[in-house]
């Protein structure tokens, strides 16, 4: 399923996170869903920072990018290059997006991982 409109996700059924967060991820993602694992793909040509990858980190919620700015620098300072697409080729972008799908458990428990240090105590302390 593939839903191209931010709104889509709470009036089609479809719950993005576990809160009602549907117009945080704004206009620009688009999710695809397979069961109750999601991918969600971060098509940006420009950007500087992101607030959706923030959010999609706070969720656990794996996700595929362009390589643009902090999106690109996240997942590189995280190891996760293969999770970083080409936005002109899109067989570029399905081999991310199979490869989220094929190891969605695995990267949910490093995005947990990765979000504990992010946390507020392992900032300040």
């Amino acid at each position: 399923m593939i839903l191209s409109q931010r709104r889509q996700g709470r009036r089609g059924g479809t719950r993005l996170a576990d809160a009602d967060t549907a117009d945080d991820f704004g206009a620009a993602t688009i999710v695809l869903e397979k069961a109750d694992e999601r991918v969600f793909v971060l098509p940006y040509r420009s950007a500087s920072q992101s607030g959706v990858l923030y959010l999609l980190l706070h969720y656990a919620r794996p996700f595929v990018s362009t390589d643009q700015g902090d999106l690109g620098a996240f997942l590189r300072k995280h190891d996760l290059t293969d999770l970083i697409f080409d936005a002109d080729r899109p067989a570029d972008l399905v081999r991310c997006i199979r490869l989220v799908l094929s190891n969605y458990e695995v990267l949910a428990e490093r995005m947990r991982s990765i979000r504990k240090s992010y946390d507020w105590a392992a900032i300040v302390g």
